[in-house]
């Protein structure tokens, strides 16, 4: 199924390597959602449940739907650029 689930490992599930996650998966989502973050705050996220949550904190009280969308988008697009 090529549905992104919450338990989805970001490199593993999603079959990204560094470069695609640090390059064209990170930009693309803080491009989708209208946010840019650090590079630290990504250190240590694994999954795609972790992302959302890290996002939120940093962003507030935004739906988790709508990150949730952005990162399916995101990772299309990430897949759309190898």
């Amino acid at each position: 199924s090529d549905e992104i689930r919450v338990d989805h490992r970001l490199r593993d599930d999603l079959r990204m390597d560094e470069d695609d996650f640090s390059f064209l998966f990170v930009p693309e989502l803080e491009r989708a959602i209208g946010i840019e973050l650090p590079q630290g705050d990504w250190d240590g996220v694994r999954t795609v449940g972790e992302a959302i949550r890290m996002i939120e904190r940093k962003i507030g009280s935004r739906s988790p739907s709508g990150v949730a969308s952005a990162m399916r988008d995101s990772a299309t697009s990430t897949d759309a650029n190898r």
